[in-house]
């Protein structure tokens, strides 16, 4: 707490390929630089406060799983991404990313799959539900030597090919 975490109450944390620690606790997203820790709020442009899953994709993006949604890192603010803001993100691992860049997100309601659709300036970001439905994911991970997405929520555990589910 002398550094700067204020609530020690933590359900996620990375460390970023720059070498930060990303601390996610139930009342906010904390960074330590190695001497302090910096907090991040909905101010900052968090969905919520209520931070439950941290993840770095293959092109260096913090993607941040809140109560409320899901947040990418740009610069030093947080940018919310429409379309999974319906969904109640309630797992501690609930986001994954391929090679392509594509975003895996454990909800209540099931798998959303994103894929980056690019834009003049940016990429924006369309989200769908698995083909299969299955009940409330709450643990996602990405294989990289089988090239496949394993999910897990109250219906068991699924190794999703292309957009099935498979038990």
């Amino acid at each position: 707490q002398e550094e700067g975490l204020t609530n020690l109450v933590v359900q996620c944390m990375i460390q970023d390929r720059s070498g930060f620690l990303w601390v996610g606790t139930q009342n906010g997203l904390f960074r330590y630089d190695g001497d302090r820790f910096q907090a991040f709020h909905t101010t900052d442009g968090l969905p919520s406060s209520e931070i439950y899953s941290l993840h770095q994709s293959a092109n260096n993006v913090l993607w941040i799983g809140t109560q409320d949604g899901v947040a990418e890192l740009k610069g030093d603010r947080f940018q919310p991404i429409r379309g999974v803001g319906e969904y109640e993100i309630r797992g501690t691992s609930t986001i994954a990313s391929d090679s392509a860049s594509n975003l895996y997100v454990g909800t209540s309601r099931g798998l959303l799959i994103g894929r980056p659709q690019a834009r003049r300036s940016a990429y924006s970001w369309q989200f769908e539900h698995l083909s299969r439905p299955i009940g409330q994911i709450n643990s996602v991970a990405w294989s990289t030597a089988s090239q496949e997405l394993w999910a897990a929520g109250e219906d068991g555990v699924f190794r999703v090919r292309g957009e099935q589910a498979i038990p």
